[in-house]
């Protein structure tokens, strides 16, 4: 049904701390980094690590162009100090940050606060912008949460499953879908998905104005309106496309109980993906 006004409003009726004020579409070209396994414990709990994968075509240098940031079972956040051995992620590979010994050589290092039971992970741009998270309950030594195969999706718990055989792989590691390993882990597909903005064509005479229609595939996936410390970065709202097309937002509105109300600007969420709104 085409609708007579210039904007669809998505009404939140939960009230939100602060107006949200910019996007961030989780398939934004420019970062291509992404969590693939983090453990908290491997045989006691000095020993852990976090492991990133770089699903893009070009090698990255990780030194002062991220930051990471452990999450403690109340919600607390603290930036890590990180001791650099190596500082280059390869295209379509590892990297691999830890503490203590986890059975593979580490390309960088910190000291261990990861939390057995509750906690998470976070890599932050040096802008502090959130590149990808990660927060688990239950965790136990010698397991870690790895990213399922094909699953590029950031910020999304349910691209991860409980990993009893834990397979750390540092910058070293030749090649992203070893045979001899059945342990899943995050390639980068033919196909893989980025954020686009269709380019208008140009009409050879001028055309009416037609009305713009609006796709009901897009639903609120999830929400953190009243996180623990600081909301800036923390509180965000997760949209997500379930339709068969990809679906440009231009124009629409989210609106807080409070009716205040942000409105998109030109960004496309593509088929079956996210675009995450944090609060500022």
């Amino acid at each position: 049904m085409k609708s007579k006004k210039a904007i669809l409003l998505l009404f939140l009726t939960l009230s939100f701390s602060g107006l949200f004020c910019f996007t961030k579409n989780v398939f934004a070209q420019e970062n291509t980094l992404l969590i693939s396994e983090a453990a908290a414990g491997i045989k006691s709990a000095s020993n852990e690590f976090v492991e990133i994968y770089n699903y893009g075509n070009s090698e990255i240098n990780l030194k002062n162009e991220i930051n990471l940031e452990l999450v403690s079972s109340d919600g607390s956040i603290t930036k890590k100090n990180i001791n650099w051995t190596n500082t280059n992620i390869p295209s379509e590979g590892y990297f691999l940050f830890g503490s203590g010994a986890v059975g593979t050589d580490l390309d960088a290092t910190y000291d261990g606060s990861l939390l057995t039971g509750s906690g998470g992970v976070l890599i932050t741009n040096k802008d502090n912008s959130v590149l990808d998270k990660l927060t688990w309950d239950g965790l136990k030594t010698n397991e870690s949460m790895e990213r399922i195969e094909g699953n590029l999706s950031p910020n999304d718990r349910s691209a991860f499953f409980l990993q009893t055989s834990p397979d750390p792989r540092n910058s070293s590691f030749l090649g992203t879908n070893s045979s001899s390993n059945s342990s899943p882990k995050t390639n980068s597909p033919e196909t893989a998905p980025v954020s686009a903005t269709p380019i208008p064509t140009t009409p050879s005479s001028p055309q009416p104005a037609q009305e713009k229609t609006y796709s009901k595939n897009i639903r609120i996936n999830e929400l953190l309106p009243n996180p623990l410390g600081s909301d800036k970065d923390n509180e965000f709202i997760e949209l997500y496309n379930f339709g068969s097309d990809p679906i440009d937002l231009s124009g629409w509105k989210l609106e807080d109980k409070s009716k205040k109300a942000y409105t998109f600007p030109e960004i496309t969420i593509p088929s079956k993906n996210y675009t995450v709104v944090y609060s500022q």
